[in-house]
């Protein structure tokens, strides 16, 4: 029986909307089309180290359903940010089968920013793989180091949380240089690339009431039109609709993930095409 070709999965940002990516697995398992390589920004950084650690599906839907703010981020001293997200790296320490790079389950890449000089910085591990050569610019750069500052230091939203430090460098959410990572994990080797942008559809907002949502939406907006006028370098896009899911909390995380669902259900017709084109052609 011929090999299947390879499947990457680039996972978008998007807070506690990121909790639809555990429903786009959970389908793509159920079909049997388990990613062979991943890549994450902001939630989806979380999302990604998580499952590349041996997290269960299951698991990580049950754990959706206990996650709230108060218990991945602390108040700070507002000189920087209003909080810091230490915590959410202490959640991931317990949560997670393996902490390190070297001992993932498949090969994992999570995007950060550097706030000084503006680099898109990727630490990379897990399985060994060939690159491809399609990220060739200077101002992408490779690293490896503790995986789960990377997944903290991924998902530090600026003036929200605290950057995150990582020897020289100073770090921020990866949704500022690249939301949606599908050239990177394409370039891991994937023949097929799923990507989820959860951005496409956003929910209704109102007028902030405060400087945390201020600070959210203003955020919000600016990757909506970031991937907007970019491109999604992959072959399926899923794009939950998350139009009647809150914006503040993880209180609806089920309906969240059901949207996943939906969403990569709606592209598995799509999916099993590219992939049939791809083993013949390869045939």
């Amino acid at each position: 029986m011929a090999k299947r070709p390879s499947i990457g999965l680039a996972l978008g940002g998007g807070a506690h909307f990121g909790v639809a990516h555990i429903g786009v697995i959970a389908v793509l398992e159920r079909e049997g089309l388990r990613p062979d390589y991943v890549s994450g920004t902001s939630a989806g950084a979380m999302v990604a180290a998580a499952y590349a650690s041996g997290v269960s599906v299951a698991e990580m839907k049950r754990l959706a359903q206990g996650l709230n703010w108060k218990s991945l981020q602390r108040a700070v001293f507002p000189r920087l940010a209003l909080t810091s997200n230490e915590p959410l790296g202490a959640f991931l320490r317990t949560i997670m089968p393996v902490t390190s790079f070297e001992d993932l389950r498949m090969p994992l890449r999570i995007v950060t920013t550097d706030l000084v000089t503006g680099e898109m910085v990727v630490f990379e591990g897990g399985p060994a793989f060939q690159r491809e050569g399609l990220v060739t610019e200077p101002d992408i750069v490779f690293e490896t180091g503790d995986l789960v500052d990377a997944v903290r230091a991924g998902c530090a939203r600026p003036v929200i949380n605290l950057p995150v430090r990582m020897g020289d460098r100073l770090l921020v959410d990866g949704f500022l240089a690249n939301n949606v990572p599908a050239r990177l994990v394409r370039d891991m080797g994937a023949d097929v690339v799923v990507a989820v942008d959860l951005h496409a559809k956003p929910a209704p907002a109102t007028e902030p009431r405060n400087i945390l949502q201020y600070a959210w939406q203003s955020n919000t907006i600016f990757v909506h039109w970031a991937v907007r006028r970019g491109r999604i370098w992959a072959d399926v896009v899923a794009q939950p609709d998350l139009r009647d899911v809150g914006l503040s909390d993880f209180s609806q995380a089920q309906l969240t993930i059901r949207r996943g669902e939906e969403a990569m259900e709606e592209k598995l017709p799509l999916l099993r095409m590219c992939l049939a084109k791809k083993a013949a052609s390869d045939g």
